[in-house]
């Protein structure tokens, strides 16, 4: 009996071996879920703070970004202003080795005519935009719980501002760079969480001004099939317990 306990649990074992290491690290099969940006009183110019609240109003705050958000330093002078950092929610997650390309952005703010595909249409200056990926997000180092992504194919669809690079259907002004990615757990497996962050310079709108990606939010990986060499080795445990079984039978 002790004998065929132990086979079973090196079966069980071994199986499941498997199928953790199918999850191990980030791959194609991995999707960024992320939370939305929320803005945040977190001073005064003025008078007294108390629970997040300015004692001479709302013209006195001062405001920060929590969650997920952009940043476009659209006058150069290296400071983020009110009004350069931008607040996003998540239409989609983000799939790791596939493209998401968003259409119908529009001067004006967003009126429904958009079609997202990673983030909600928000409005920044006045003009309705979405984030797009033109190509898919690779990764170019996976060791450690900091792990660094290719974000070349990274975008926005905002106005009437950007080329219109071939597969899209809209003008898109490039954003894309490498991004680096910080999760709770070295592995970066499911139920992570994760932090994102991506400097660039936009290389043809404003003028080359800088823009930044900050991302908050969990990891997921798509159930990956287990090998059929996995399964063969699973049976041929398993048979070895089933002979084992019958020898004992005949012993007794």
């Amino acid at each position: 009996m002790m004998k065929k306990t132990v086979l079973t649990t090196a079966i069980v074992a071994a199986m499941g071996g498997i199928s953790m290491s199918a999850q191990a690290a980030l791959t194609a099969s991995s999707t960024m879920s992320f939370n939305p940006g929320t803005p945040v009183v977190t001073g005064c110019l003025a008078g007294g703070f108390t629970n997040g609240t300015c004692s001479y109003g709302t013209s006195v705050e001062v405001t920060d970004m929590s969650g997920s958000f952009f940043t476009m330093d659209t006058n150069g002078d290296g400071v983020v202003q009110n009004g350069e950092k931008n607040a996003i929610s998540m239409f989609a997650p983000i799939h790791i080795g596939s493209t998401a390309r968003s259409t119908g952005q529009h001067t004006g703010a967003p009126n429904g005519i958009e079609g997202p595909a990673i983030d909600n249409p928000w409005n920044f200056n006045g003009n309705a935009g979405m984030h797009t990926l033109s190509s898919p997000i690779s990764v170019i180092s996976n060791f450690g719980s900091t792990k660094t992504l290719d974000f070349s194919g990274w975008g926005v669809n905002w106005g009437n501002y950007g080329t219109t690079p071939a597969g899209a259907s809209g003008p898109t002004i490039p954003m894309g760079g490498v991004a680096t990615i910080v999760c709770s757990q070295s592995s970066c497996s499911t139920s992570s969480t994760y932090v994102l962050d991506m400097a660039v310079h936009v290389p043809k709108a404003f003028a080359s001004v800088p823009y930044t990606l900050h991302l908050v939010g969990s990891i997921n990986h798509a159930a990956v099939p287990v090998p059929a060499a996995a399964w063969l080795f699973g049976s041929g445990l398993a048979g070895l317990a089933g002979v084992a079984r019958r020898r004992r039978s005949k012993q007794g």
